[in-house]
């Protein structure tokens, strides 16, 4: 192996350099995949994709957001910066997601739409009105809310297909 000395030449000043490289070195990068492998063992025999994130994760995910406070926001919607969507909060990770209008449920846009209202009235604080607040104002001007209770004969958190908006 050729090694340069700080004094230039390494045969300069009486260094003779060894050719040979010393045993036990790894030569590339496969031979410390392959002895890697050997030494540390995955945990699980199944890989884990980017699509499935741990248990761990979530929970911290779910966490995080109540400490900062997205359960308190609730489930809310606005109009987007981006002209045509309509921004959903998400209480469980305190993520913000922005969907199509045409393709948003029908209760967000009618919910943006409603934010717009009330900020061009003088609210000022309109978008910034948790989903508890919204149904305050809703309620104050005799706006008729969904019912959470299932009706006599239904299950509680089934969709039937009679309940569904054709568009």
């Amino acid at each position: 192996m050729n090694q340069l000395s700080l004094f230039g030449d390494s045969t300069e000043h009486g260094a003779a350099v060894k050719e040979s490289e010393p045993e036990g070195l790894l030569a590339c990068a496969e031979e410390v995949r392959d002895l890697a492998r050997k030494h540390f063992k995955p945990s699980s025999a199944t890989p884990r994709t980017a699509s499935a994130p741990s248990a761990l994760l979530e929970a911290k995910l779910r966490l995080k957001a109540h400490a900062t406070g997205a359960h308190v926001r609730g489930l809310v919607a606005k109009w987007s910066k981006v002209v045509g969507y309509v921004t959903l909060h998400d209480p469980t990770t305190g993520e913000w997601y922005e969907i199509e209008a045409k393709a948003a449920p029908a209760w967000a846009r009618k919910e943006a739409m409603k934010r717009k209202k009330l900020y061009k009235d003088g609210n000022h604080r309109a978008y910034e009105l948790t989903a508890m607040q919204m149904e305050e104002v809703l309620k104050s001007e005799g706006v008729a809310l969904p019912s959470l209770s299932p009706a006599v004969g239904r299950k509680s958190g089934l969709v039937y297909d009679e309940d569904v908006e054709e568009e």
